[in-house]
């Protein structure tokens, strides 16, 4: 007897009677069945189900991030570290109190939160300011006499390489979400394998249905 009710069925192994019972329709040949509005109405329903089956909930971009944000970092303390170095010269050297004069820069954007501590977006923030800051009309100067030019660019590049990254990320697990989740789609798909079961069912004793019948039932005995 086929049975006409799969909510007790996993996600999965009503995807396998599904794609099971398309094959076995389909490969009748015979358009009394593969014609049949009650079947071609669960073929768009199933591809949409499997489509988001498996999918994951995140993009998986989540590395790129993490290596993005590793270099940023690793350039940020780099170029820090060499502010606070020479401003330790500031009596004895030209650099050191060129130093001296900028390194307030880096100690406003980590007054509040040090920058290790501060979100993604907060970093990217604070990065920004500080290297559009250092890049001033009074204060390039002083960072070009430092020899700092090309370690503050690479800075801002990579800040900005990050922010990009970011907002693909968030982007493209928007579009994840919205594609939904095979429970959510199930329902849809449940009522037309119903509708269909119920047909087969009831034209069991009827050519050319029987023949289709005893294999569909065959094919429940192996899945439930």
């Amino acid at each position: 007897m086929l049975k006409k009710t799969f909510s007790r069925l996993t996600t999965e192994a009503l995807a396998t009677l599904v794609s099971e019972t398309i094959k076995i329709v389909t490969d009748t040949s015979d358009a009394t069945f593969t014609a049949h509005p009650l079947f071609t109405e669960i073929i768009p329903l199933y591809d949409d189900y499997f489509s988001v089956l498996n999918k994951s909930t995140f993009s998986g971009m989540g590395r790129e991030l993490v290596e993005i944000d590793k270099r940023r970092d690793e350039m940020y303390r780099g170029i820090r570290d060499i502010f606070r170095g020479q401003a330790r010269f500031k009596d004895l050297l030209p650099e050191g109190t060129t130093a001296t004069e900028l390194l307030p820069l880096f100690n406003e954007v980590e007054r509040v939160r040090k920058m290790s501590a501060r979100t993604y977006a907060e970093e990217t923030a604070a990065i920004e300011y500080l290297c559009t800051r250092l890049f001033e009309s009074d204060n390039a100067g002083k960072v070009a006499s430092l020899g700092l030019t090309s370690q503050c660019t690479m800075l801002q590049e990579t800040n900005r390489e990050f922010s990009e990254a970011y907002l693909r990320q968030v982007s493209a697990n928007a579009a994840i979400r919205q594609r939904g989740t095979a429970t959510g789609k199930r329902g849809a798909l449940e009522a037309a394998m119903k509708d269909f079961y119920m047909l087969v069912a009831s034209m069991k004793d009827i050519e050319p249905w029987p023949a289709l019948h005893a294999t569909l039932e065959e094919l429940q005995a192996r899945t439930h």
